[in-house]
C-alpha cells in the first residue's frame, strides 16, 4: 500500500495477511508512514435470551436478554437473571452462552455476579460448566424470595 493521507483511508482500507492495517502520517504537508497498528476484524455483538438451568436450590427463575459482544475469539457478555431459591443459601445455576463454545477447563470462562438487595448485595462466582458447556453460577442467596442478579463473564473459543 502506498503510503496516503488518514483522509483517504476508507477507499484504502486493507490489511496485510497478518491483520495489519498501514497508519500514516495525518499532516496535510506530509504523507510519510510513521507506523503499524492492529486492525480489529471481526467485532459483532448482540442481544440473546439464555436458556437457565437450576443446579441447587433453584425452584423458579426468570431469565432476560442480556448484550454480548466478540471481539475475535473473545466473547463478554452482561445481562441480569431473577432467581427464586427454595431455601437460603448456596445455589447454582447454569446459563447458555451466545456463541457456541467447546469449554475443557472450568477457567475457559470467568465472571463475577451480584445480587440486587436493599440488605445483603451477595457476590458470586461464574465459572465454566464443563460438562453442561454453559457459564454455571454460584452464589449465597440470604432470601427465599426472588432476587435479581446481575453479571458479567467472558470466555474465549
Amino acid at each position: 500500500m502506498a503510503d496516503r493521507k488518514i483522509t483517504d483511508l476508507p477507499a484504502l482500507a486493507a490489511v496485510d495477511a497478518d491483520d495489519v492495517l498501514a497508519v500514516v502520517d495525518v499532516s496535510a504537508t506530509e504523507t510519510k508512514k510513521v507506523t503499524k497498528a492492529v486492525f480489529l476484524a471481526g467485532i459483532t455483538s448482540g442481544l440473546y435470551t439464555p436458556t437457565v438451568a437450576g443446579l441447587t436450590n433453584v425452584q423458579a427463575f426468570t431469565a432476560y436478554e442480556c448484550t454480548w459482544m466478540q471481539i475475535g475469539s473473545t466473547v463478554h457478555v452482561a445481562g441480569r437473571v431473577d432467581i427464586d431459591p427454595t431455601a437460603s443459601g448456596d445455589t447454582s445455576w447454569t446459563m447458555t452462552l451466545p456463541v457456541p463454545n467447546d469449554l475443557t477447563l472450568i477457567g475457559d470462562l470467568a465472571g463475577v455476579a451480584a445480587r440486587r438487595s436493599s440488605s445483603d448485595a451477595s457476590p458470586g462466582v461464574i465459572y465454566a460448566s464443563v460438562s453442561a458447556d454453559a457459564a454455571e453460577f454460584r452464589m449465597y442467596i440470604g432470601t427465599t424470595s426472588a432476587t435479581e442478579v446481575y453479571f458479567g463473564f467472558t470466555y474465549r473459543f
